[in-house]
């Protein structure tokens, strides 16, 4: 495991806290969905109230890097514990566009050029070991530019082989074309396996 820096430290705290008032966002949301007077309900009234009872210091964005974070977990780590055996047998330049690698670089002395199931499964480990950490600019300023220009660096180390390290930096982007892809495959196959109905 890859020792994180006091600000990496810091910022894995705040992606834990995040992820708690997306739930809790989740949750408000979802009740005032069923509520009889929801067309009543102004945006910013619902949020303001939402602060208000969240007992929040500042303004808080419900999508942030936490619930993010909880995306990346459950579209890699869990879907590659499950489902590994879908990923495409051919190396990371090869696979198509629509995986989110184009271009991608990556650090791997011992695997040079990887192929996507080894890659898919360094980000598993570096996400089960919590060896990953974000990039930000200071220039942000919407929530539109997260996807674009917010990195994330996976790092991984074989501690059979310490020399066997990896790591790669992806945006959100890439990021959210990686885990599409991967849950199209896997919803095909659950599907045809069940005999249910794919969409």
């Amino acid at each position: 495991m890859v020792k994180m820096t006091a600000n990496q430290e810091k910022d894995a705290v705040d992606i834990v806290t995040d992820t708690l008032y997306s739930i809790s966002f989740l949750e408000a949301i979802s009740k005032t969905i069923f509520d009889p007077n929801r067309n009543n309900i102004e945006v910013g009234t619902f949020y303001n109230q939402w602060l208000e009872a969240t007992a929040a210091h500042e303004r808080k964005i419900p999508f942030n890097l936490g619930v993010f974070s909880g995306y990346l977990f459950v579209g890699i780590l869990f879907t590659k514990e499950n489902w590994a055996d879908l990923i495409p047998d051919e190396k990371v330049e090869d696979v198509s566009p629509d995986w989110g690698l184009v271009g991608v670089s990556y650090v791997s002395p011992e695997h040079p050029s990887p192929k996507l199931k080894h890659f898919i499964r360094r980000l598993r480990n570096a996400l089960g070991h919590a060896s990953f950490f974000f990039e930000i600019p200071n220039d942000l300023h919407s929530v539109d530019e997260l996807h674009s220009r917010i990195n994330i660096v996976f790092q991984d180390q074989n501690p059979k082989n310490p020399s066997d390290v990896f790591e790669t930096r992806l945006t959100l982007t890439q990021l959210e074309q990686l885990i599409k892809k991967f849950q199209s495959l896997v919803h095909k196959d659950v599907a045809n396996k069940y005999g249910l109905k794919n969409p």
